[in-house]
């Protein structure tokens, strides 16, 4: 469940294409972040208030080791330097549509969207007044760059897997 703009947002279960996804892309940030640096998809709520209000469950944040040492259920939104969503095949509208206004109005520097139902990746970086400046596709096959504040980050979703059925 997640809360954005007061409205409630239900998810189902990811699939297993999902999971691989996400934990690969895990995996991957590990190798590339220094070490004063957290990648993460265990689930982790996060929020532009932690007292309360909206709050997202991102599939995958990457953020400082010392945010995660704070023992809040939620994570403040200012502190995240990226965070990333797997489209689901049951329900993509809040991915696609919902969450890139609403991470850009948390002021998230870099919001990675992965569809594996298109086999397409797209970043979206500088946000600036509920909106990000810049957007680009890609292909699970292309190389892309995520610009962070401590470097680069390269994913290689070369290897990922693609839905192979559409859920209802």
């Amino acid at each position: 469940m997640e809360i954005l703009g007061g409205r409630i947002h239900l998810t189902a279960a990811p699939i297993a294409e999902h999971v691989v996804i996400a934990s690969e892309t895990t995996e991957q940030f590990y190798e590339q972040l220094p070490r004063s640096m957290r990648s993460t998809t265990a689930g982790a709520a996060i929020a532009p208030y932690v007292t309360g209000g909206d709050f997202a469950v991102p599939d995958l944040i990457v953020a400082p080791k010392e945010v995660f040492d704070t023992g809040n259920q939620v994570l403040p939104a200012v502190e995240m330097h990226l965070v990333a969503e797997v489209v689901p095949p049951s329900n993509a509208t809040k991915d696609l549509h919902v969450l890139p206004e609403v991470y850009a109005l948390w002021r998230i520097p870099v919001y990675l969207l992965v569809d594996p139902r298109t086999g397409d990746i797209t970043a979206y970086s500088e946000p600036s007044h509920g909106v990000y400046a810049q957007k680009s596709g890609h292909d699970f096959c292309d190389g892309i760059e995520l610009p962070l504040p401590e470097g680069k980050l390269i994913p290689n979703a070369a290897g990922f897997p693609r839905c192979r059925r559409l859920i209802g």
